[in-house]
């Protein structure tokens, strides 16, 4: 599972279309809830990824989940981190491959 959607590098004029969660971390305060941040790294498109070729330097994208009950995120699946990300406007449109 990954995001595609063209976002520019910088203003590189390169646009990376292909953006897959390679990080999370999780941080439960003493107060509860829980913040998780996602990072999700950019590839060139699916077939360069597929292809073992490595993320696009400087094609690292994050984004802050936050969660009021705690327990919600003991369970929650890397598919729920993608849709979350698509509820950030740098990844608004995104379709899911």
């Amino acid at each position: 599972m990954a995001l595609a959607i063209d976002l520019e590098i910088g203003d590189s004029g390169l646009t990376v279309g292909y953006w897959r969660i390679s990080h999370i971390v999780a941080d439960f305060p003493a107060g509860g809830g829980a913040t998780i941040e996602v990072t999700l790294d950019g590839w060139l498109d699916a077939n360069a990824r597929a292809a073992g070729k490595l993320s696009v330097p400087g094609a690292r994208r994050f984004v802050t989940v936050g969660i009021e009950d705690a327990s919600d995120a003991d369970g929650m699946s890397k598919a729920a981190l993608y849709a979350a990300a698509k509820g950030h406007s740098i990844f608004e449109g995104a379709a899911d491959v």
